[in-house]
């Protein structure tokens, strides 16, 4: 009877280093599933948690791969640390959402990251995808002036660069009532808009924020962040909050908008929808881009569209009334 021969010490050595590789990958992923969870206390901790489904995917096929070759209570670890940011982005895929009345009317509104080379772009696309209002995000003094082709059914609303380098230009439909407004002060890269659909006024903050990269930065987005949702929480009508907030939904910056309960984030039920960086596959990007709203009012529709120069893919989600 043939005997059977012990594996070669060079098949033993490659098993070693697979193991040890792939362990430090799982070990560096279930950390990071952790440290996620601390972003108030620094600002690092907090851009960790930005990537919830890069971390559930990474850390199912390290729990795979030790299942297949190390057997099941190896990967044990891992696959619960996987389950953990499973159920962080499992509203993103089966959350549902309220019903909008059947006669409300709808808006539809758009987040447009651009570059201060790309305003035909960026007006071409506005005009092409229909939307209601564009806030075309990053805007600088060179667009004084830029218009929307003519009749193109578009026109700029209002430009806000007063006291900055860079602002936010509004172009909505031709007919649509809106008035724009400043926020806090000149120098915040917030504008609060308002407009009549449905039989009544909506208020639309938008805004556009880089990532914080120190603990300083954190606090003073923090502050404005604070500042918004007390903006929201004074105004008498129904409300929606759409920019790119430079963090993803999980993070305890994002929080900031939604912890009093009266903003609700739109992205449950709609999918991943990533956005930055936009020149990368989908899967590697952060969903940067957001749209909330108050309890009047329901997101019908949202998805991000093409990147036009900025890095960060454009936005845009329509907004309608609740059946209630």
């Amino acid at each position: 009877m043939p005997v059977e021969q012990p594996p070669s010490t060079g098949a033993n050595t490659a098993r070693l280093f697979f193991s040890l590789a792939v362990m430090s990958i799982g070990a560096g992923a279930t950390l990071a599933t952790v440290l996620g969870f601390f972003g108030s206390t620094w600002w690092a901790f907090d851009a960790i948690a930005n990537y919830r489904v890069q971390l559930a995917v990474i850390l199912v096929v390290v729990a795979a791969g030790f299942r297949i070759g190390f057997g099941i209570a190896t990967g044990a670890l891992f696959l619960v640390a996987a389950v953990v940011n499973v159920i962080i982005v499992f509203p993103l895929f089966f959350g549902s959402s309220t019903e909008a009345a059947p006669d409300s009317g709808t808006l539809t509104v758009a987040s447009v990251p651009v570059e201060e080379t790309g305003r035909e772009e960026a007006m071409s696309w506005v005009v092409k995808a229909e939307v209601d209002i564009a806030f075309l995000l990053d805007t600088d003094d060179t667009w004084t002036g830029a218009r929307p082709e003519p009749g193109s059914g578009y026109t700029t609303v209002d430009q806000v660069f007063v006291g900055r380098q860079t602002g936010i230009t509004v172009v909505a439909r031709n007919g649509l009532d809106v008035e724009v407004t400043g926020f806090d002060n000149t120098s915040s890269p917030v504008v609060r808009a308002s407009t009549g659909f449905g039989g009544q006024t909506v208020v639309l903050y938008a805004l556009i924020l880089p990532a914080p990269g120190s603990n300083t930065e954190a606090e003073l987005r923090e502050t404005l962040l604070r500042r918004v949702a007390d903006g929201v929480a004074a105004e008498t009508g129904p409300v929606a909050v759409i920019g790119d907030l430079g963090v993803s939904q999980w993070t305890h910056s994002f929080s900031v908008l939604t912890s009093d309960g009266l903003l609700e984030d739109s992205s449950p039920g709609n999918g991943f929808q990533g956005s930055t960086p936009g020149s990368v596959w989908i899967g590697l990007r952060v969903p940067t881009q957001h749209l909330l709203h108050t309890s009047e009012m329901v997101v019908t529709d949202r998805h991000v569209g093409p990147d036009l120069g900025h890095g960060r893919t454009v936005f845009q989600g329509t907004l309608a009334f609740t059946a209630g």
